[in-house]
């Protein structure tokens, strides 16, 4: 009889944990797959569908464990193959959820005796987290952090039963979570390297400090092994082969991401608005202004010494603001634009903080009379980030990426080869999607300066494996194509984005739906009309409708994409001597203007290319502060900078302003001191070899 006394205490706790554990990956499960993509999404998401369906090799690190991982759900007997690759994120989501949970309890079970409340502010944390600003869209797509949350969660819970057990087991569990979420995603290890170093210092002297070490090593380098996938799987060339890492060398470059580049100190003019930028992502995380309860929360533990809750207050520092520091340098343009992903470790340990605010603050209005009602308040905490960002992340109905992926294979004639440049390799991934995984189109084969794709042309055996320098590449680049215009006339040649300096490899290029027809000089050849009453709609009307609304939910290069359909429509039109209807479709491109300041350039572009500088150049006014401010130091960078300015300065010569042209090339020449051409136009007493025109310096 003492003993059943005695075990119900401990048998309502088990319960209370369980039925929160339970909702803390249910709920969020259950929320994503209702609001999952159905299909493809744009940017790296598309890459990572293509590459756990195929077995590839992705972009710098690899993230091997994301591809494996997501590739075990193709074995899904139901749905489309990216729809359940999606499913993964999907259930990595509600697992990081469940994980936080475990953490929050363990976290403030020493201060918060009831058990029901402990599991409701619990909950309260996993869910706050499912359903926050930036993680939920990463949740309903294919992408690596989903999985990258699940792990490192893992290892934060891990590591508090360890500081709370002084148990080596835990500490073994630590160490093997820590190598797993490495294996999926580098930057983690800034968080777990820290955790494990402080474990290990408080378990040193009564586990023996020689023998843990050794042992946590060993089981770092097992969870770490995965990464050997990237070399085996290039070895056997898979369809996408990003960097080809099989020796040495190339997997060790490939691990480091080298080819991204180092620190560019300039940018660090604008670090005070990249922490303006990280304090407002905080607190619009879990609704608007919840996130300033984590700040609250983090001085109440503290006070309260909670244990653990110093060590997790010293790594929400090192993942939020001391991480901030690097990355500003590090990361490269288009990953500044959007750096609150590389944030999402620091919102995952504001979670719990936030929570246990909301718990004690409805600890304390609770009475005998209001303890249903301010238990369910807390129950009720994550409706509120749920509510708040529900838009944002509900992507069932886009089926925009897919459609679009689709109606680029029905441009292409039979047997049509289709170059992707540096600049223009948007698109490449979703059309082999459907080229390798559906196995459409197979008359079609493709062609990239570095070889990401593996082509099935076989011009492309001469090049490189993989072409790290862009220079190289850039050369390698001009050779192949004027051999494959010279001697493939009888294949259909197409270009992925429009080249200023095409000409200077034998070929025009006309404006052919999605796609520019690449044309032999002088060639008398009647291009065919324009695809466009093959293209499917349905996922094109619905971004419309959104930017219609002022909805501005999808990730920026959604709404690139759809503009680029009324950009090339308006190309055709200019072409075809129709500018009455080609400035009707940029002016309804512009309305794509509120997410991306690349589409105010690719519009300006377009404008100041067909004679109208006076609409040109405000818009690229518009995008040069935003460029500035992410700018880096790569060659890539420099060049497309510099042409821009280049552009600027041409803009203005036709408006007839030549000292403000003058001003944008001087500009453009700090930027890329090597354009000879242009050092010779402005400073004609310099012996310059080889000369170019101002406009296109640069290029």
């Amino acid at each position: 009889m003492a003993s059943e006394i005695t075990n119900a205490p401990q048998r309502r706790e088990t319960l209370w944990r369980n039925v929160g554990l339970a909702a803390a990956f249910a709920v969020p499960l259950v929320a994503y797959l209702y609001t999952l993509a159905p299909s493809l999404n744009f940017e790296d998401s598309v890459e990572f569908a293509l590459g756990c369906a195929v077995l590839g090799v992705n972009h710098p690190a690899g993230y091997p464990l994301q591809t494996l991982a997501g590739h075990l759900f193709t074995y899904l007997p139901f749905g489309e193959v990216a729809w359940r690759v999606n499913v993964a994120s999907a259930t990595f989501g509600a697992l990081a959820s469940a994980f936080i949970f475990l953490l929050t309890w363990e976290l403030l079970a020493p201060v918060i005796k009831n058990r029901g409340l402990l599991a409701a502010g619990s909950w309260a944390a996993g869910g706050l987290f499912a359903f926050s600003a930036t993680f939920w869209p990463q949740a309903v797509i294919t992408e690596v952090y989903a999985l990258n949350a699940a792990a490192l969660a893992a290892t934060l819970w891990c590591g508090a039963r360890c500081n709370a057990r002084r148990d080596a087991r835990w500490f073994y569990a630590t160490a093997f979570a820590a190598a797993l979420a490495a294996a999926n995603h580098p930057l983690s290890f800034v968080a777990t390297g820290p955790l494990l170093a402080y474990l290990w210092f408080k378990l040193r002297a009564t586990a023996g400090g020689g023998r843990l070490l050794a042992n946590a090593a060993t089981l770092l380098v097992l969870g770490v092994s995965v990464y050997l996938y990237l070399a085996l799987r290039a070895s056997r060339e898979p369809p996408l082969n990003w960097g080809v890492p099989a020796d040495l060398p190339r997997f060790w470059d490939h691990v480091r991401r080298r080819e991204f580049g180092t620190i560019f100190w300039p940018r660090y003019r604008y670090l005070g608005y990249h922490a303006w930028e990280l304090g407002k992502l905080l607190l619009l995380q879990f609704g608007p202004g919840a996130g300033a309860l984590a700040a609250v929360g983090l001085v109440w533990l503290l006070k309260l010494r909670t244990p653990y809750a110093g060590m997790l207050a010293v790594l929400a520092a090192v993942v939020g603001p001391a991480t901030m520091l690097p990355l500003v340098g590090l990361l490269t343009p288009i990953q500044v634009f959007e750096i609150e992903v590389w944030y999402l470790s620091f919102f995952l340990i504001c979670a719990p903080f936030a929570a246990g605010a909301a718990l004690i603050l409805i600890s304390k209005i609770r009475r005998r009379r209001f303890a249903a009602a301010a238990t369910a308040l807390l129950v009720l905490l994550p409706a509120y980030p749920c509510l708040a960002n529900l838009s944002k992340a509900d992507l069932r109905g886009f089926t925009f990426p897919a459609e679009h992926g689709r109606n680029r294979l029905r441009t292409l004639g039979y047997r049509g080869i289709v170059a992707f440049p540096f600049y223009g390799r948007q698109g490449l991934f979703g059309q082999s999607y459907f080229h390798f995984v559906h196995g459409r189109r197979p008359d079609v084969v493709v062609a990239d300066p570095r070889n990401v794709i593996r082509s099935e042309f076989t011009a492309m055996g001469r090049a490189p494996r993989f072409i790290v320098d862009p220079g190289a590449a850039e050369n390698w680049w001009l050779a192949f194509r004027k051999d494959l215009l010279s001697g493939n006339a009888n294949r259909p040649f197409y270009y992925n984005v429009p080249e200023g300096n095409s000409r200077g490899w034998g070929a025009e290029l006309v404006p052919y739906g999605l796609f520019y027809r690449a044309r032999r000089l002088g060639s008398t050849e009647a291009a065919p009309g324009p695809p466009w009453e093959r293209y499917e709609y349905r996922g094109f009307r619905l971004v419309g409708e959104s930017l219609g609304e002022k909805r501005t939910a999808y990730c920026p290069t959604t709404y690139r994409i759809w503009m680029n359909y009324f950009v090339m429509a308006a190309d055709y039109c200019f072409n075809t001597w129709r500018n009455d209807v080609a400035l009707r479709n940029l002016g309804a491109a512009e309305r794509a203007n509120v997410k991306d300041a690349n589409i105010a350039l690719l519009i300006a572009s377009i404008y100041n290319a067909n004679g109208y500088p006076e609409k040109a150049i405000p818009l690229y006014l518009e995008f040069l502060p935003a460029m500035e401010r992410h700018r880096h130091d790569s060659l890539l960078f420099r060049r497309e900078y510099s042409g821009i300015l280049n552009d600027v300065g041409a803009a203005y010569v036709k408006l007839g302003d030549a000292e403000r042209a003058r001003r944008f090339w001087e500009e453009s020449l700090a930027v890329t001191p090597e354009q000879t051409g242009l050092a010779g136009y402005l400073y004609p007493e310099r012996p310059t070899p080889g000369t170019s025109r101002p406009g296109d310096a640069g290029r």
